[in-house]
């Protein structure tokens, strides 16, 4: 599973675990977000008016400060290479900004920034991002408001197991007992919601099962492959009822996603009764779809399976996978987020198994909401 901080600290606002297994920790969790988005100053903006120099971003007759964050967001939008810019000097890099934002690539799909239709993000005089200022942005309070709408009646067995503000997004993880199964004797996985949301637009507002086992807090998430329907938001125009709109998006697919916990712990534990002769071969072809099969992730998946207690089974096989995305430091973020994601499609695969499964698991960048 995707290592979240335990604590995350930005400008002054922290975002950590929460315990408590009821929905006054989903209050706090909502108090915590709307403090973080206090901090956000959204203004209009004329793209052509636009300057950039010495690390600084001029709007106008404002100049704000462009941070690491800031600058990769920034070369985002204006169409320009952030690992390269990185390391050039300041001088160097503000000019070459510059000459892409004369470019004026930002006005071509599917940016399409405007100087009717841009505003400018920041926090303390801090360049964070830029938007269009004619798509609604949802309210972090609104999306966890509508996690607890979605769950219904059940909101107050939740559980967060992980809750995280870091880079201007919040990520949620939420667990309950009455979504439990115990596989074997003492070997108990509970079910919940995984919940991605960007304050400042930069991705789309993802839901996803999440499945925690808890004998070793191992993790794993599964998208809903559901063909035409979408798992996830996009910004709507910002008319009225736009932001309602699309919290009432996000409502549906919590609750969607909360009625088919039972199917996917149900297919866990019809894992167990399935005996696996060669392990490394079971790992193999999903490695392959996902574009993970390396003799070094094979290695750590070994080591993981004989620390899990060598059980020939898929379930001794899911758990090798899980251990890995949850706890090993070997691999990099993003890789464990690809094996966490694996997880989740091979446990499914007597459920539902498809090549757009596997698109899910290999999304090397959240698509933009713009």
């Amino acid at each position: 599973m995707t290592q979240l901080l335990h604590a995350a600290q930005r400008r002054g606002v922290r975002g950590g675990p929460i315990s408590g297994a009821n929905s006054h920790a989903l209050d706090v969790a909502i108090r915590q977000v709307e403090v973080a988005e206090a901090g956000l100053d959204i203004r209009p903006f004329a793209p052509s008016e636009l300057r950039v120099d010495h690390d600084r971003v001029i709007a106008g007759p404002i100049e704000y400060r462009l941070s690491p964050d800031g600058l990769r967001r920034f070369c985002g939008w204006v169409g320009a290479p952030a690992n390269y810019l990185t390391k050039l000097d300041s001088d160097i890099r503000s000019r070459l900004l510059q000459f892409h934002v004369d470019s004026r690539d930002y006005h071509r799909a599917p940016r399409r920034l405007t100087d009717a239709n841009t505003a400018i993000i920041s926090r303390a005089g801090e360049f964070i991002n830029l938007v269009r200022s004619d798509l609604a942005l949802v309210p972090s309070t609104a999306v966890l408001g509508a996690l607890k709408d979605g769950v219904g009646n059940d909101a107050a067995s939740l559980r967060i197991q992980r809750f995280a503000i870091n880079d201007e997004r919040m990520q949620i993880d939420v667990v309950s007992p009455i979504q439990s199964e115990e596989v074997r004797p003492g070997d108990v996985v509970e079910a919940g919601i995984r919940m991605s949301h960007s304050m400042v637009g930069e991705f789309a507002t993802s839901v996803s099962s999440y499945i925690h086992r808890l004998v070793c807090a191992n993790g794993m998430t599964h998208r809903e492959c559901l063909g035409r329907q979408k798992t996830r938001t996009r910004r709507l125009g910002d008319q009225a009822g736009a932001s309602q709109q699309q919290v009432e998006q996000i409502r549906r697919l919590v609750a969607m996603t909360w009625e088919g916990l039972h199917e996917k712990l149900a297919a866990i534990k019809r894992l167990q009764d399935q005996p696996i002769d060669d392990v490394e071969q079971g790992w193999r072809p999903f490695l392959t779809r996902a574009r993970m099969n390396s003799n070094r992730i094979v290695f750590l998946l070994r080591q993981a399976w004989h620390t899990e207690g060598r059980e020939p089974t898929a379930f001794g096989m899911l758990n090798a996978l899980t251990r890995v995305a949850t706890h090993a430091t070997e691999v990099s973020a993003m890789q464990r987020g690809i094996l966490e994601r694996l997880a989740g499609v091979m446990a499914m695969a007597d459920v539902h198994l498809c090549p757009r499964c596997f698109n899910f698991v290999s999304e090397r960048a959240v698509t933009s909401l713009n």
